[in-house]
């Protein structure tokens, strides 16, 4: 076991106080059953940095049936690999246990047979769930009941220098999982972390490789740069790397049409990352429409048509290449259409009653796209404060917030019908007295 070498910039324990007391509950308890258990992964990187993670991933030696055997509120989910999701109310724990290379694979009965899913889903030890990892930044564990760091793959170090580096040779890393590109230019971006000119090369090399992998985890994966708050600079390496002409052909060849293009895309983005960091979360809808909608509005223009209805026609490929929801590109349309509204009252056809738009939902991301158009051109400021005063006059809060899930929404929607099912229920009753 490697333990944490000190350096000079990052501490040699993690602040408790700063440790999610369900995981360390869940740490503690595997470790009390005999178990060896780590935190692992983006916490450790990012309380060493001093931020706050997102989740709290944990490592194991345990097997998934057994770690259900530990927790009631325990589920276990996937095929390749299982894992354990231990639930505490809303927020769920992945528990994984540590993978190796060639150990023994739990194996189902419906598995069987399956030489595929029997080389992927194999237990293995620390050292070689670390070297599992993609980069080393990501490689570290931390041991929160004896609080000490575990450094197998010279992460601290990194971390430290403030540089990203894959666990292993980056021509075969980034081959064998091309998506890795895409994280390295999230962490380049989000941490700050320096990509060396060898590594820069090999993403621009191996990019075209992302088209090979499934279209959805690659949507998501622009969608987590896009939404990091860093999109800016994020930008800045896909270009930089020639990553872009691959993951946003359409925003590469429109930057390159105008060299006022590309400098209108960074403020547009720097806008964006300002409201993340002021209001902490945004919906997708409202990144994806900050993405692209500069070159939305330039195709609107052309036709001089409801930009909302002409923006739809020319989005359309796009949405349908990165398999981008029918309700997300929907509200992409309606989006348009109110800022046309704002921007030119005089050619809207839609949206004709003020209050009536204003009272829409998706009103304050059409608001929060104007005010990042004012930003960017420097024009209709009179007419953006108009209508954030009518908006003020109703209540109306004027923060593209991210907006409730689907499901929470359907579950919304049950709870309403319950509610109106047991009037009706109870009226008839009444009647039947």
């Amino acid at each position: 076991m490697s333990e944490a070498i000190p350096t000079s910039g990052l501490p040699d324990k993690l602040p408790h106080h700063r440790i999610d007391p369900d995981a360390y509950r869940v740490v503690e308890t595997l470790q009390q059953a005999g178990f060896t258990a780590y935190l692992v992964g983006g916490c450790v990187r990012d309380l060493l940095l001093g931020g706050a993670p997102k989740d709290f991933d944990i490592t194991t030696n345990a097997e998934p049936t057994q770690i259900r055997k530990l927790f009631r509120n325990c589920r276990l989910i996937g095929r390749r690999f299982v894992l354990a999701h231990v639930h505490f109310g809303p927020k769920i724990l992945e528990v994984a246990t540590f993978r190796g290379h060639g150990a023994r694979g739990l194996i189902t009965r419906d598995q069987k047979g399956d030489e595929a899913l029997e080389a992927t889903n194999t237990f293995g030890t620390p050292e070689q769930d670390a070297m599992s990892r993609d980069f080393t930044v990501n490689g570290l564990f931390y041991d929160p009941v004896e609080e000490r760091i575990i450094d197998h793959v010279g992460g601290l170090e990194d971390l430290d220098a403030r540089c990203m580096r894959t666990i292993g040779d980056p021509d075969v890393r980034l081959a064998e999982d091309p998506v890795r590109i895409l994280r390295a230019v999230k962490f380049g971006a989000r941490i700050g972390l320096h990509l060396p000119s060898e590594l820069r090369q090999i993403m621009g090399r191996h990019a075209p490789l992302i088209g090979d992998c499934p279209i959805p985890r690659v949507t998501e994966e622009i969608f987590r740069i896009m939404e990091s708050g860093f999109a800016a600079d994020a930008l800045d390496i896909l270009v930089d790397t020639g990553v872009i002409q691959t993951v946003l052909p359409q925003l590469a060849r429109w930057r390159e049409e105008d060299p006022n293009n590309a400098r209108q895309l960074t403020q547009v983005l720097r806008c964006m990352d300002r409201m993340k960091r002021a209001h902490g979360s945004l919906s997708r809808a409202f990144v994806l429409s900050s993405m692209y909608m500069l070159p939305a509005l330039e195709a609107g223009e052309k036709v001089n048509d409801d930009w909302g209805l002409s923006t739809e026609d020319w989005f359309r490929p796009i949405g349908v290449r990165m398999q981008i929801p029918v309700r997300m590109r929907s509200r992409f349309q309606v989006l348009m259409s109110m800022l046309h509204r704002m921007i030119a009252p005089e050619s809207a056809r839609r949206f004709r009653r003020t209050r009536a738009m204003i009272r829409q939902r998706a009103f304050p991301q059409a608001l929060g796209l104007f005010r990042i158009h004012i930003q960017t051109f420097e024009q209709h400021t009179d007419r953006y404060e108009w209508w954030r005063r009518m908006a003020h006059e109703e209540g109306i809060s004027a923060a593209p917030l991210d907006e409730p899930r689907p499901q929470d929404e359907s579950r919304e929607k049950s709870t309403n019908n319950q509610r109106r099912g047991g009037r009706r229920r109870g009226g008839r009753r009444r009647d039947r007295r």
